[in-house]
């Protein structure tokens, strides 16, 4: 088992190394700026004409504004790359002086050939400065054109359904036929879609999802197993739901495989697998324990009705989108089937949200955050019947698919904060097992979960965010810009701090850390029992080895980072100034640190006096030494105090230690019998040391008291940690012994002498 987890750690160090020089590895892969330029500027002329001839269309200048961005992200880094390059040749040719005529001709030639280099770079610069220039320019007309088209396409008025009416009146044999052949398209491609494979399939995913949802036991999700319960009843709500996502995940594995991701069915399709797996989410969180069941207000068929019709409905919808499917053709029959689709689709999704708000909401139930998307609804469909078709699609889709986009996040968190939870309370046994190897103290945070936390909530905003961007029609170039972000990072001043490099970064700190105090407490301490060092030169090699740990998991993070080692060298001397006048303490603390490191005049577990404090040395630190008294208070005691004052410690060579019990005998006790009885106790006692001439046991007489005989036993006990369970032992023999023997143990004695008053007055 230990080889197995040396093995884990090695393989996990070697992928955080291999990555570094992965993500930090320059590119081969070199681009003709020129030329992409160029292809770009063809198909900016191709948009322009197709805005005069009205053909322009949103997807056109999205595909376009993605051109726009890579080679946009590609001009950043030719600039930045060969500013930074002219800057180098720059401190090179200053490095070989001012220009002379008696120059050497080795100094001549690197001279000439720096300067040829600076004028290539230079051109360089400016080409790729005008290229991003006149880019700029281009992307700036596209976003108006985009912008103008979205405005014109939301407002424009297409077939409202009194002009549909109007024109079903005026409907001849001809004209019907001409409507009824728009639907040929839809139809023909549905037909070339469906086939025995296709079949075969679906009931190969009705079949496995009824086996799994019959078959499975009630009580195969628990927390026993499971740490996170909104991840049980989510498995619940997928378990329930699985006949139909089964059969939606073949039926889409046969169609990516047979046609292309943009062909109707599998377009449909693919809505239909996410409509469904957020139906099953919600279907989880809803109703963890048990199935759904008729409400007072709706039977279970009822809400099962409406769940389907939002499903179904909305995959129509986006479907019947379709330019190729005749979306400008500008048919009565293709807008009467849209309009039926959205305004059915939009009445289901009203009746779940009003339903949901009944049930959850009960101090509330009618809050304008929820009625929002209501009536957005609400909109979409008027607008439908106004014929505002564009200005309809956006609004019922966009609350449609924002709501998944919600429900998905909402669910990801607390599934996210339960598991974390969960593994810093070390509630399951393989949470414990963690913790054990990683040397967690019981109670006690996860190292690095905090920031796992951070990172995957901001993860979830983000891809959130970019998802409603989308959804909401936003520019492909801000969703683009918003990822290349991401990939360049943003610029402060001299440095770029890269997004992805910080959350690499924070990745490598986390898992470094992590696996430190397994290094500490199990690795260095097996490797160490090989090694004649001593037990405080282990402890001191353990303690070390963390702040080494540390110091490299921190100049990791900020190589990662890009961080100028120069400027921390600076900031460092600039350091030393201040440590000179504000920070004499704390340095001093941290040298003298270092020397109860390697001196070892004190030890873990040692038994010390430091002034008034008396206890056990419970740590060592860079900064200060905590001193456990027997009281079981922590002292914290700064480190310079135990290299500048007398320290006693009772355990520095070893664990020998004198124990000292004085005793008390009556007047005319036989002295000798005395000095018998506590020898041959102190004797008998098994952790006393008897047998070694340097530690002898005496029991000495040593002087005539108020009211005794006053002796003492001294000896050596084996472990000074016992030293006063022993003298309470020795107490205890002596006790029974002296009254055995009839020896009597005193207790101080006063004789009060009263004066006569009346011989007084005589």
């Amino acid at each position: 088992m230990r080889y197995f987890q040396q093995f884990i750690i090695t393989l996990t160090v070697y992928f955080l190394f291999a990555t570094s020089a992965v993500l930090f590895a320059e590119t081969t892969n070199e681009i003709d700026l020129q030329k992409a330029f160029d292809k770009i500027n063809a198909q900016f002329k191709t948009l322009i004409s197709d805005a005069k001839l009205n053909k322009l269309r949103i997807q056109n200048i999205d595909d376009q504004q993605k051109a726009f961005t890579k080679l946009e992200l590609k001009l950043d880094e030719c600039i930045l790359n060969n500013t930074d390059l002219i800057k180098n040749l720059k401190e090179n040719l200053k490095l070989l002086g001012e220009k002379q005529s008696t120059e050497e001709l080795d100094i001549k030639v690197k001279r000439q050939e720096i300067e040829n280099q600076s004028q290539t770079v230079d051109n360089e610069l400016k080409r790729c400065s005008l290229l991003k220039i006149q880019l700029n320019e281009i992307s700036d007309t596209v976003s108006d054109l985009r912008l103008n088209l979205l405005k014109k396409q939301l407002l424009s008025n297409e077939i409202s359904i009194w002009s549909a009416a109007k024109k079903i009146g005026a409907l001849n044999e001809l004209t019907g036929e001409k409507e009824l052949s728009v639907i040929k398209p839809l139809t023909k491609r549905i037909y070339q879609a469906i086939n025995w494979p296709l079949l075969l399939l679906l009931i190969a995913g009705i079949s496995l999802g009824l086996l799994w949802r019959r078959n499975a036991k009630p009580r195969a999700l628990t927390t026993a197993e499971f740490s996170s319960p909104t991840m049980i009843a989510v498995l619940r709500g997928i378990r329930r739901t699985s006949p139909a996502l089964i059969t939606a995940l073949f039926a889409l594995i046969y169609l990516y495989s047979q046609f292309s991701a943009q062909y109707p069915l599998t377009v449909f399709i693919q809505q239909l697998f996410i409509l469904m797996f957020s139906f099953a989410v919600v279907r989880g969180l809803l109703f963890p324990d048990k199935p759904f069941s008729s409400t007072p207000l709706l039977s279970r068929s009822s809400i099962l009705l409406l769940v389907w019709g939002t499903i179904i409905f909305g995959g129509m919808c986006v479907v019947l989108n379709d330019p190729a499917l005749g979306r400008f053709s500008n048919s009565i029959t293709l807008y009467l089937i849209w309009l039926v689709t959205l305004t059915l689709g939009a009445l289901c999704f009203i009746g779940l949200m009003a339903l949901a708000m009944h049930y959850t909401v009960v101090k509330h139930p009618y809050t304008p955050l929820l009625l929002v998307p209501i009536g957005a609804l609400i909109i979409a469909i008027i607008a439908a019947l106004l014929g505002y078709r564009n200005l309809a699609n956006l609004l019922y889709l966009g609350t449609l698919f924002s709501a998944v986009v919600f429900v998905l996040a909402f669910t990801a968190l607390r599934i996210s904060s339960e598991l974390f939870d969960s593994l810093d309370q070390g509630k399951l046994p393989w949470q414990k097992k963690i913790r054990t190897i990683m040397s967690v103290e019981k109670n006690k945070a996860f190292p690095g979960v905090i920031w796992l936390r951070v990172l995957f909530f901001f993860a979830t905003l983000f891809a959130s965010a970019s998802a409603l961007m989308y959804i909401w029609g936003s520019s492909q170039q801000h969703i683009s810009s918003l990822l290349n972000t991401l990939k360049s990072g943003i610029q402060v001043g001299s440095m770029n701090f890269d997004l992805l490099n910080i959350v690499y970064a924070l990745l490598v700190l986390i898992i470094t850390l992590g696996l430190l105090p397994y290094v500490k407490n199990n690795l260095v301490t097996s490797w160490l029992k090989h090694s004649n060092l001593s037990r405080g030169a282990k402890e001191a090699t353990q303690t070390l080895v963390g702040y080494v740990g540390v110091a490299i998991a921190i100049l990791w993070a900020l190589f990662i980072l890009g961080v100028n080692f120069q400027n921390i060298a600076i900031i460092a001397g600039a350091l030393s100034v201040g440590i000179g006048f504000g920070l004499q303490n704390i340095v001093n603390n941290f040298v003298s640190g270092l020397i109860l490191l390697f001196e070892r005049p004190i030890r873990r577990g040692d038994w010390i006096v430091v002034g008034s404090t008396e206890g056990y040395v419970r740590d060592i630190s860079i900064r200060s030494t905590t001193i456990q008294t027997f009281s079981r208070a922590d002292v914290i005691v700064p480190n310079s105090e135990l290299i500048s004052n007398q320290v006693t410690n009772w355990m520095l060579t070893n664990n020998i230690g004198r124990l000292v019990a004085p005793i008390g005998v009556a007047y005319g006790s036989d002295v000798n019998k005395v000095i018998d009885i506590l020898t041959s106790i102190a004797k008998e006692h098994p952790d006393v040391i008897a047998d070694q001439p340097n530690y002898r046991i005496r029991a000495l007489f040593l002087s005539f008291g108020d009211n005794s005989l006053n002796f003492e036993l001294r000896c050596y006990v084996r472990n000074v940690d016992d030293r006063i369970l022993i003298l309470s032992d020795i107490n205890l023999s002596i006790d029974k012994a002296f009254r055995e023997a009839g020896i009597e143990i005193p207790f101080p004695q006063r004789v009060l002498h009263m004066q006569n008053e009346n011989k007084d007055k005589d």
